[in-house]
C-alpha cells in the first residue's frame, strides 16, 4: 500500500513538473481523443469541485495576513475584475446591440464576464514564475462575493435570457463553495501548513490532471461542431481571444503602477474566467451555442500561458534581477 501511494506521488510531482507545457499537453489532447467529452461530462460538477478545493486548501495564511495589513492592491484587483469588468462587458455589449443581434453570444459574454477568476489560476500563475498571493486573495474574495455578485448582474444584464432564476444560480453557487471550502479546511487541519508547502509539486500535478478532466468534459463537442460548422467555429475562437487578450492586456496596463510582476498576475488572473463553475451553477440550461463558446473560452485559459511565458520572463521576471 505504502508502495503505491509513493508512486501516484512520483507520479503527480512529474505531472506537476511540466509546468504550462503539461497544462497546454492537457488540453489540447483532451480536445482531440474522441468520446471522452461523453465521459466525464457527467462530472464536471465533481472536478470543479475539486479545483475550487485545491484552491482553498493551498491558500496560505502568512501570504493573506501581510495583504491584509495593507489591502489597497487586493481590494483595487477585487472591484475591478469582479464588479467594473461585467459592468463594462455588459455595457459595450448593449451598446454595440449584441444582446439584439446575437443574444446567444451576448449570454456567453455576460457570463464570462460575472464569473470569478478560475481556481486554477494561482497555480498557472505560480507556474509562470509570479507572485501568486494577490492572485489567491482577490480569487477567493471575488468567488466569496459571487453568489450574490452574479445573482445582481444577472438581474442588470441578463434577465429572462437565462433559463434559470438569478436567485437559484447565487444558491448554487453558494453551496458548491461553501462545500469545497469547508472540504479544504479539513485537509489544512489534517496535512498541516508545512505539508501542504511541501508538496507543491504534487498539487500542480493534481490541478494538471483535474484540469484534463474538466476540459475533456466541456470540450468534447469541439471537433464535431469543427467538422459540421466550422464557420462558427472559426468566428467564436477569433472571439475568445480577442475578449482573453484584451482583458489581460487592459487589466496588466492598469495596474502597472504595483510593478510588472503583480501586474501580470493580475492580467493574467482578470483574463481567466471560471466559465465551468457557472456552466455548473446553471446545470447546462444554456443553449448549444452558448456551450461551444464556454468550451472555446478555454483554448486561450489553458494555451496562452504557454504562449506568453517567454514575454512575461522578459517582461515581469527579468525585472527582478540586479542590472
Amino acid at each position: 500500500m505504502i508502495g503505491v501511494v509513493h508512486t501516484a506521488q512520483r507520479m503527480l510531482r512529474w505531472v506537476g513538473c511540466q509546468g504550462t507545457s503539461g497544462v497546454a499537453v492537457a488540453v489540447v489532447s483532451a480536445t482531440l481523443i474522441p468520446g471522452l467529452g461523453d465521459t466525464f461530462r457527467p462530472i464536471l460538477g465533481e472536478v470543479v469541485f475539486v479545483l475550487l478545493t485545491i484552491a482553498f486548501v493551498r491558500l496560505q495564511a502568512n501570504a493573506l495576513r501581510q495583504h491584509l495589513l495593507h489591502p489597497g492592491l487586493a481590494l483595487s484587483a477585487f472591484v475591478w475584475t469582479a464588479l467594473v469588468i461585467p459592468i463594462l462587458i455588459g455595457a459595450l455589449c448593449q451598446g454595440l446591440a449584441v444582446d439584439e443581434l446575437a443574444p446567444h453570444i451576448y449570454l456567453a459574454l455576460m457570463l464570462q464576464a460575472i464569473a470569478s477568476p478560475m481556481m486554477a489560476t494561482p497555480a498557472i500563475v505560480m507556474l509562470l514564475g509570479l507572485d501568486a498571493t494577490v492572485v489567491l486573495i482577490v480569487m477567493v474574495a471575488s468567488t466569496a462575493a459571487l453568489p450574490l455578485s452574479s445573482v445582481l448582474f444577472a438581474q442588470l444584464f441578463i434577465g429572462a435570457q437565462l433559463e434559470l432564476a438569478p436567485s437559484t444560480l447565487g444558491v448554487r453557487l453558494l453551496v458548491l463553495l461553501a462545500g469545497s471550502a469547508a472540504l479544504a479546511l479539513l485537509l489544512r487541519r489534517i496535512l498541516g501548513a508545512p505539508r501542504i508547502v511541501a508538496l507543491k509539486s504534487e498539487f500542480d500535478g493534481l490541478n494538471i490532471i483535474a484540469l484534463f478532466v474538466f476540459a475533456a468534459a466541456i470540450m468534447g463537442s469541439v471537433v464535431p461542431n469543427l467538422i459540421e460548422r466550422p464557420r462558427t467555429v472559426l468566428l467564436l475562437t477569433v472571439v475568445v481571444f480577442v475578449v482573453f487578450f484584451a482583458l489581460q492586456l487592459l487589466s496588466t496596463l492598469l495596474f502597472l503602477r504595483a510593478g510588472r510582476d503583480a501586474a501580470c498576475a493580475i492580467g493574467f488572473m482578470c483574463s481567466q474566467r471560471n466559465m465551468g463553475m457557472m456552466l455548473v451553477a446553471t446545470a447546462g440550461a444554456v443553449s448549444e451555442q452558448v456551450w461551444l463558446y464556454c468550451t472555446l473560452a478555454q483554448l486561450p485559459i489553458y494555451l496562452g500561458p504557454l504562449l506568453l511565458k517567454p514575454l512575461v520572463r522578459r517582461f515581469a521576471i527579468d525585472e527582478r534581477r540586479p542590472k
